[in-house]
């Protein structure tokens, strides 16, 4: 009987584990320590691009707006084309 309540509970865990928790369009960041999740960055389509907020970029990871120039998690320009 305690065998088949571990198996069931191990079995739940398993299941309920997701590994995309962000919803469609966000990424997932790990941003001290903690994970969350941030829009992610696609050429042509309309943004509203805010100054401060961060996206996810395919290639340059975490990137932020700065004034009117694209930076990169460690405060390095990075071109968008």
């Amino acid at each position: 009987m305690k065998k088949a309540l571990l198996l069931i509970v191990g079995i739940t865990l398993f299941y309920n584990c997701d590994s995309d928790r962000c919803d469609e369009g966000y990424k997932p960041y790990n941003s001290n320590g903690h994970e969350i999740c941030i829009p992610e960055f696609l050429n042509g389509k309309d943004h509203n691009f805010e100054i401060g907020n961060i996206y996810m970029h395919d290639t340059y990871g975490a990137i932020t707006l700065k004034d009117g120039v694209w930076k990169n998690e460690f405060d390095e320009i990075v071109v968008i084309k």
